[in-house]
């Protein structure tokens, strides 16, 4: 058995134990208070323990009185530590022998009540775009291209200790902090225009990479990040560490969770973590050590969005490596999703989603139907458009799904396929790659929607052309719109299947275009 599936069994059956043992039945957290049930199965000499994210050792105890079945505590959400207030928010719970220093089993909340279940958009269409930004121009295949969904970048680097001209100072967990008036004010453009047209929006969390000044930036990015990574994973080893990305989260969750005005809905946690060292780095890290810190970032994100909209979910972002990593020092899909199920499980399920990223097997080969690691197999090396069922179907499994019973959602939220040229011959392969993918994705209801990327080519792609729109900078027609831009236009409409016909012959034949 790997040991990653080892670690996960033994999470699961840790999980099942403690179901038949004195545990932690349910926390609810209230505007002011917080209620923890114990189920302690009638044993004597237990102690309710108080965990902070950052540390198992516990920071509280009270003494659970008689060998009574059950007992219910009422706290207070916000006490005082001499001048420092702090959140029982993102605390985890503990019950056990007042002696014993390393609990079983501790538990987040699973509800916070003070939300509102505020409406979401509806989903028009399956049509979305990645990487939208007020800020690239051409507004307006917004609604010639009928989206419905975007997914927007949103850097964590507007939180600064020191006052300024410009900033706006923001309390968290007792520790006052200044936002960035300016970058929260381009935010707002790109979310205020997704408003205006009533997308549903996700938002990506990115940390930018630290500077080694004594900054909420380097305070919130993980003390073994390396330079390689684009991006750093939170520091949740550390209470100065969760303090700053918290803040920069409940910064955005009260800002963007609200009935009107610029939205967010959903919150991406971070980029392709399945390949860690480069996009979510933590340092080099076995599978264990890293879904460690993942599941508390999405568990933080998870409590602090719920604090305003019952609606808003988080989602882990996985590339399309599904048993096999994309490289020997990356981790394999399946077992990130697999290893956070067996956390979250052994903790107090919570309902994430799956942002997955179902590129063909070459990202600069757009002939996904030729991927020959993409196979119908459960223990498939990749998941692409080829072989989604393999994905829905591990989706589907009771083992699976939210409490046993919902599936979790499935947005794909990017991919895109390549012009190796501008030539019309690629350019056809392109967008019939696109109509292979959409009657694919018209196979699988459980899969919500699909974020295409690039809606533009982006010159800092590594040669990648897998925009709607050529290269803003191109010499003979800048940003110009490509076949595939009219074929994204067409799906979803009363023409769609005569748009999408001449893919047929490409596609029968094998389509190769090298």
């Amino acid at each position: 058995m790997p040991p990653w599936l080892l670690s996960s069994v033994l999470l699961l059956a840790l999980a099942s134990l403690c179901r038949s043992e004195a545990t932690i039945e349910k926390v609810t957290v209230a505007a002011n208070r917080i209620t923890i049930v114990c189920d302690c199965d009638g044993e004597p000499e237990l102690s309710l323990r108080e965990h902070p994210l950052w540390s198992d050792a516990p920071i509280a105890t009270w003494l659970i009185d008689g060998p009574a079945k059950r007992h219910t505590f009422e706290l207070q959400r916000r006490p005082t530590d001499g001048s420092n207030e702090r959140d029982r928010l993102l605390s985890r719970w503990s019950v056990g022998p007042a002696v014993e220093e390393a609990p079983a089993s501790m538990r987040y909340a699973d509800t916070v009540t003070t939300a509102v279940a505020t409406p979401h958009p509806t989903l028009r269409s399956k049509k979305g775009l990645g990487g939208f930004d007020v800020g690239r121009g051409f507004l307006s295949d917004i609604e010639d291209l009928g989206v419905s969904t975007v997914t927007v970048n949103v850097m964590l680097d507007f939180l600064h200790n020191q006052a300024a001209k410009g900033r706006d100072a923001f309390t968290h967990a007792g520790q006052q902090f200044h936002i960035d008036r300016g970058a929260i004010a381009r935010l707002d453009k790109t979310l205020q225009f997704a408003a205006d047209h009533e997308l549903l929006v996700f938002a990506i969390i990115l940390l930018p990479k630290p500077t080694g000044e004594d900054s909420p930036r380097d305070a919130m990015a993980h003390p073994d990040y390396e330079p390689e990574g684009m991006f750093p994973m939170p520091d949740v080893t550390s209470q100065r560490g969760v303090t700053a990305y918290s803040a920069a989260l409940e910064f955005l969750a009260q800002r963007y969770l609200q009935s009107s005005g610029p939205r967010i809905h959903h919150w991406i946690l971070h980029n392709k973590v399945d390949a860690g060292l480069v996009w979510t780095n933590a340092g080099k890290k076995s599978l264990d050590e890293f879904l460690d810190l993942y599941a508390k970032s999405l568990r933080i994100a998870h409590l602090t969005a719920r604090q305003y909209d019952a609606n808003s979910r988080v989602f882990a972002s996985v590339t399309h490596s599904w048993t096999r990593p994309e490289e020997p020092r990356f981790y394999a899909g399946r077992e990130v999703l697999e290893g956070l199920i067996a956390r979250s499980q052994a903790h107090g399920d919570f309902d994430w989603g799956i942002a997955y990223h179902p590129y063909p097997q070459s990202l600069f080969v757009p002939e996904t139907w030729r991927d020959e690691e993409a196979i119908d197999s459960p223990d498939s090396p990749l998941v692409t458009f080829k072989n989604l069922g393999v994905l829905v179907d591990w989706a589907r499994d009771p083992v699976n799904r939210f409490k046993g019973e919902a599936v979790r959602d499935i947005y794909l939220t990017e991919q895109g396929f390549h012009s190796r040229d501008y030539s019309d011959r690629e350019l056809e392969l392109q967008s019939a790659a696109l109509a292979y993918a959409w009657r694919r994705l018209a196979q699988h209801p459980e899969i919500k929607a699909m974020h295409y990327h690039n809606w533009i080519d982006n010159r800092h792609e590594g040669g990648l052309r897998i925009g709607l729109r050529k290269f803003p900078d191109d010499a003979d027609n800048p940003g110009g719109v490509k076949p595939i831009w009219n074929l994204y236009r067409d799906l979803g409409e009363p023409n769609e299947e005569a748009a999408m016909q001449f893919s047929n012959k490409i596609i029968e034949s094998g389509g190769d275009g090298r």
